[in-house]
């Protein structure tokens, strides 16, 4: 679970970031493809913010038997 959290928090594709995008979605609406919302300066911005957002939060975790 950790790796795939890093992973959300490392990359800038869409692909390996599905999390921030669609974090960064809801924040800024559109009707573009992912590949299309990821070319747009805007959108993009948009997505590097909620990354870095994500960023700074912690991780807690119940473990469970």
């Amino acid at each position: 679970m950790i790796k795939r959290l890093v992973q959300h928090l490392n990359y800038d594709s869409h692909y390996s970031a599905s999390l921030v995008y669609r974090v960064a979605r809801e924040e800024y609406p559109h009707e573009m493809k992912r590949d299309q919302a990821m070319k747009d300066d805007q959108f993009r911005s948009a997505f590097f913010a909620v990354q870095s957002r994500l960023r700074k939060m912690t991780v807690a975790y119940i473990v469970i038997d």
